[in-house]
């Protein structure tokens, strides 16, 4: 059996993750989304509550088989991809562990925190942006998927937080609904 995990803060989560999760879903038997607390490289710009992140991803998954672990959300240790990587070996059973990440990730693969276990340990799908200019690592155990959704969680933030009009095609409508009956990032 082949699982993924899918991390990220998710704050919010907007089309371009719900089109990754789609893709993934049709592709792994098993599709884990790990929302992490607090990203090490963004330490200095929490996220909103876990509750409505939790809440908000449970609208995009829409019921499908798909298991969202809390395993970095509970820990007090940094969310270092290499503790969660260790947490997946001893929880879950497979014969193939991927990590799905943006290109824009993968860019910086070479300074997270013991990237070499990392490599040496799991596969990588990168979804990969038209816009996003690195040059392909040619690593045996990274496969790229050709992926061009321009969305950014940060540019929904400011937008909302000072009302500017965007396209909704952003946001899925619930999590949009959502946002707005809860009043978040304002």
């Amino acid at each position: 059996m082949n699982l993924a995990f899918f991390g990220g803060t998710f704050d919010p989560p907007h089309k371009g993750h719900e089109m990754m999760i789609e893709r993934c879903y049709n592709t792994f038997d098993q599709l884990l989304l790990i929302p992490n607390r607090v990203s090490p490289e963004k330490s200095d710009n929490p996220p909103i509550s876990e509750f409505h992140r939790l809440s908000m991803l449970e609208i995009i998954i829409n019921d499908k088989n798909i298991k969202i672990d809390t395993f970095e959300l509970k820990s007090k240790q940094p969310n270092y991809t290499y503790y969660t990587i260790e947490y997946l070996m001893q929880n879950y059973n497979f014969s193939d562990l991927y990590m799905v990440i943006g290109e824009d990730q993968l860019s910086n693969l070479f300074n997270w925190y013991k990237f070499d276990f990392i490599l040496e340990n799991i596969n990588i799908v990168c979804f990969k942006r038209k816009s996003f200019f690195i040059e392909s690592l040619k690593l045996k155990n990274i496969k790229y998927v050709s992926f061009d959704y321009p969305c950014s969680s940060s540019k929904i933030r400011g937008m909302i937080k000072n009302d500017t009009p965007f396209k909704n095609e952003k946001l899925n409508q619930e999590v949009y609904k959502y946002i707005r009956d809860n009043n978040l990032y304002k």
